[in-house]
């Protein structure tokens, strides 16, 4: 009767049956993973407690624990500095006449090294001052020797330079003026092909965001 119509009403009914079936199966699965997810988080936080419980006790312990040691450390400091003292006052006696030597020794030294520095700096200060003074005159007369040359190169290769300036730029405006035309004949006939081949790509573009709205499911 419908040799057409009638498969087509079979398979859209298949494919309808085969979608709820699979979004049921799809919810069951996510509601079993969500109560996996929620009991794993109860017993992380039970556990959390406990260990946060455990801890607590413990530290409290180690608290009492650690005042007695330490009342203990106390004592046992004071009797050593007690112990130290005489020692450590005996020692200072000897060493500081040692420190006091070594002091005067290291004054009297700085002051010789500063009276050789002033010895050494008067003795060189007329031999550099003799120095720079014969060495003045030959600078300065290097100086005039060398200008007159760079002045004579610089006149003689500012010809040069105009010269050629002068013959490129007439070839350079040449060139320029031939290929410009090249240049615009060329973009002339690119720009068509290049907005066909654009207009081509948008609609190929539609067609196939048409064709995707056309597949999804009706909201």
């Amino acid at each position: 009767m419908c040799p057409g119509l009638c498969p087509a009403v079979m398979l859209t009914t298949w494919l309808f049956i085969s979608s709820t079936g699979t979004e049921s199966r799809t919810l069951v699965k996510r509601e079993a993973e969500l109560e996996k997810i929620t009991k794993f988080f109860e017993d992380l936080g039970n556990t959390l407690t406990t260990t946060t419980s455990d801890l607590v006790e413990k530290l409290k312990a180690h608290e009492l624990t650690h005042q007695a040691e330490y009342a203990q450390l106390l004592t046992l400091s004071g009797q050593i500095q007690e112990q130290l003292a005489p020692i450590t006052s005996s020692i200072e006696e000897q060493i500081q006449p040692l420190i006091s030597n070594v002091e005067d020794l290291l004054k009297k030294l700085a002051e010789q090294t500063k009276a050789l520095a002033e010895s050494a700096e008067a003795q060189i200060k007329p031999l550099v001052e003799s120095a720079e003074a014969q060495i003045k005159p030959l600078v300065e007369s290097a100086e005039a020797q060398i200008k007159p040359i760079i002045e004579s190169a610089e006149a003689q290769i500012k010809p040069l330079v105009e010269s050629v300036d002068a013959q490129v730029r007439p070839v350079i405006e040449s060139v320029e003026a031939q290929i410009k035309p090249v240049i615009e004949s060329a973009e002339a006939q690119i720009k068509p092909l290049v907005e066909s081949v654009q207009a081509e790509l948008e609609s190929l573009v539609q067609k196939l965001v048409d064709q995707t709205k056309a597949l999804l499911p009706p909201q």
